[in-house]
């Protein structure tokens, strides 16, 4: 089955980013899941990512719009 795709609302957003921010602002970033995605991670490969991310600090939760990064 196809499942619908549901696009959050504004405020939804936010308050999922005041929820992160709440939870992993300045912890240790201990594992990383990168599956290959050309168009998400561009030329870097997934063990490029894992190696830039892993036991780096979350300093900032932030929102553009609908999306969270």
């Amino acid at each position: 089955a196809i499942e619908k795709l549901i696009m959050p609302e504004l405020p939804e957003v936010e308050t999922y980013r005041r929820l992160l921010e709440k939870s992993i602002l300045n912890k240790k970033i201990t594992a990383v899941t990168a599956p290959p995605d050309k168009i998400v991670f561009g030329v870097a490969t997934s063990t490029r990512i894992k190696k830039t991310f892993l036991g780096r600090k979350i300093k900032k939760c932030g929102r553009k719009g609908k999306y969270l990064w």
